[in-house]
């Protein structure tokens, strides 16, 4: 697991590799640290990757674009 701070988030990549054909999914957490706690999202992209360290990267932009308002139907928490 990685995490990256990010215009008052952390991202958080969880990427898991798939039994049947050995890629690796895109996993992400998004948090968001507030005064009354932490609130956290979870997100999966529909794409699965060759290397756990391109699921890591592709997460982690995932959840720059999810914060920054660039992914259709997504929402940081």
């Amino acid at each position: 697991m990685i995490r990256e701070r990010y215009k008052g988030y952390v991202i958080e990549a969880n990427p898991h590799q798939l039994a049947d054909d050995s890629r690796w999914t895109l996993d992400i957490n998004i948090e968001r640290h507030e005064d009354d706690g932490v609130k956290v999202h979870p997100y999966f992209g529909a794409s699965t990757l060759e290397t756990k360290e391109e699921a890591i990267q592709h997460g982690l932009n995932f959840g720059r674009q999810i914060i920054d308002g660039t992914v259709a139907g997504c929402a940081a928490p």
